[in-house]
């Protein structure tokens, strides 16, 4: 940007020099101005190259016009810095920089909420107020996950970076949240069963993983590949005997929804962390 400030004031003075009559300066000027005020709200650079020119040109009229270059310029050098330094340090409020963060909140909500859901299949006595709290902590985590996401949809090129990725574990972050909400339209405690057991372990097994996931985010560690468990733990809930209970089966099929779902954002966010830090988050783990 500063290179380009530099050509302009150059361009000025050739221009100053090859065209010495006023009322081609004047011309100059008068395009400078229009280029300006045109381009001031969306393309910067342009329009401050062209209110240079139409300074050093406007100056030429009643005073020696080179004599304002060097002054112009430093001062756009100064300012050039100050800009820098206040974007980069003051003001380091992009998007892409919280979405992390606010991936992992999301899932920690979703933990939690998901968590005092499982209470009301095992106990008998489940404060209803917990719970309702629990579900809009979720709710509000998922909707700033989507006003993130779109905030750095918004920002510069070169800040947009991973958006396909983060897309799809936003996606997932959304099912998820979907799969609990529906988990919880049929809530109640499950009849005696020797399965209840497993079922409470998914559930619980869930929970911990989601909050691994964002304590991993949160910590800029790498996100182990736990395949072997997945598939595991898919393989017992499939097994499991329902005893034709109508709500026993949907909380196994429920929990086995939520288990694909929690593989996928795994796999993403690891896959997001290698292709962002490479391999140097493993050095942080």
């Amino acid at each position: 940007m500063i290179y380009s400030y530099a050509n302009v004031s150059i361009a000025a003075w050739a221009l100053i020099t090859l065209f010495p009559v006023e009322v081609i300066q004047l011309v100059i000027a008068v395009t400078a101005g229009v280029v300006f005020f045109l381009s001031r709200n969306n393309r910067y650079v342009l329009a401050t190259a062209a209110i240079t020119l139409m300074v050093v040109c406007c100056f030429n009229q009643v005073s020696d016009g080179y004599d304002v270059i060097w002054p112009r310029l430093i001062d756009t050098l100064i300012g050039s810095i100050i800009s820098w330094l206040a974007v980069f340090f003051i003001l380091p409020d992009w998007s892409h920089r919280q979405l992390p963060m606010t991936f992992a909140e999301g899932l920690r909500r979703s933990a939690d909420y998901l968590r005092e859901l499982m209470r009301f299949y095992q106990e008998d006595n489940v404060s209803e107020q917990v719970y309702r709290h629990s579900r809009r902590r979720a709710y509000n985590a998922d909707a700033l996950l989507t006003s993130t996401l779109v905030s750095m949809q918004q920002e510069l090129g070169h800040f947009r970076r991973d958006t396909e990725l983060w897309q799809r574990l936003v996606i997932r972050s959304h099912t998820l949240f979907n799969y609990i909400a529906a988990f919880s339209a049929h809530r109640g405690t499950l009849i005696e069963q020797p399965s209840n057991q497993l079922l409470a372990d998914a559930g619980n097994y869930i929970v911990e993983s989601l909050q691994e996931v964002a304590q991993c985010l949160e910590q800029k560690q790498l996100v182990t590949d736990s395949s072997a468990e997945f598939e595991r733990l898919r393989n017992t809930l499939e097994d499991c005997p329902s005893d034709d209970d109508e709500r026993h089966y949907f909380v196994q099929s429920q929990l086995q929804s939520l288990l694909g779902q929690l593989e996928e954002i795994r796999r993403l966010t690891l896959e997001l962390q290698v292709q962002v830090h490479g391999e140097h988050i493993k050095d942080v783990k």
